[in-house]
């Protein structure tokens, strides 16, 4: 960091508040704390209703993006084991089970 002290400071209390732990993008079943549906605004019981089954439906299609990318990735692994070379690159890197959440500045 370079500039004035107050600058460092300012520089480094943002760092420090924006690099704790982010929530994972998908649940996890081993943390059942990862469920985040609880932050959608809702004003009335129905509505709450249908956002949790919007977050659910959210949750189920990049379950399954996951699983369609873990596929992608042996594929790309079994190809390079026998000395093929791939045309593409895995989909590992947008893998949702490895993504967390976070937020921007």
């Amino acid at each position: 960091m370079c500039g004035t002290k107050e600058q460092s400071a300012h520089q480094g209390a943002l760092t420090c508040t924006v690099s704790s732990i982010m929530p994972m993008l998908i649940e996890r079943a081993s943390r059942p704390n990862d469920d985040w549906s609880f932050l959608i605004p809702t004003t009335t019981t129905s509505a709450r209703a249908a956002a949790g089954g919007a977050y659910r439906k959210f949750q189920d299609s990049l379950k399954a993006f996951s699983v369609e990318c873990d596929a992608d990735e042996a594929t790309f692994e079994q190809g390079a084991e026998k000395g093929v070379l791939a045309t593409d690159w895995p989909a590992y890197v947008c893998n949702p089970k490895y993504l967390e959440t976070s937020i921007s500045l």
